[in-house]
């Protein structure tokens, strides 16, 4: 049995789009994600919301 792990480094979500359009093309049975935070605050700058970004992606 096979299966393909990647881990990436998204850099504060200044490559969030290029990374998300990776592992779509990709289809990883798992991936980890360096530098992703969480914010709900909304006031805070966008690249410190990729949490929320990531998780509204249909990944199926």
């Amino acid at each position: 049995m096979k299966i393909k792990f990647i881990t990436l480094n998204v850099f504060i979500s200044n490559f969030i789009r290029e990374c998300t359009a990776f592992l779509k093309k990709e289809n990883p049975d798992v991936f980890v994600l360096q530098e992703v935070y969480n914010s709900v605050d909304k006031s805070i700058d966008k690249k410190y919301q990729a949490f929320e970004l990531l998780i509204s992606l249909p990944f199926n």
